[in-house]
This record gives structure tokens, sequence and C-alpha cells, in this order.
């Protein structure tokens, strides 16, 4: 079961999954793409994320 996040900041335009490996996290969005960012980047952002 995947959960779907929203970025409610606006950095993130479209619904994702985070998926983390290592000291990245990936954002495979619903469209199909993926976004790879820093673990460091979630730590600071997770205070705009809002589950669908």
């Amino acid at each position: 079961m995947n959960i779907w996040l929203i970025h409610t900041g606006g950095k993130v335009k479209e619904p994702f999954c985070p998926l983390k490996i290592g000291d990245r996290i990936f954002l495979l969005l619903r469209s199909g793409g993926t976004l790879s960012k820093r673990l460091k980047w979630l730590e600071k952002e997770e205070k705009f994320f809002r589950r669908l």
C-alpha cells in the first residue's frame, strides 16, 4: 500500500510517495517520474507534508 503525500509549500507540484535509500530520499511522483533529494531536505521540509 502506497502512502501518497503532497507538499503544501509548493516545492513539489504533484502527489508523491517517499522512498529512502541510504542518505537520499527519492520522491516517486504519481505521474511516473522521480525526484532525488538529500535526507536533510526531508528533515527540513517534512512539516509541509500532508497525506492524501
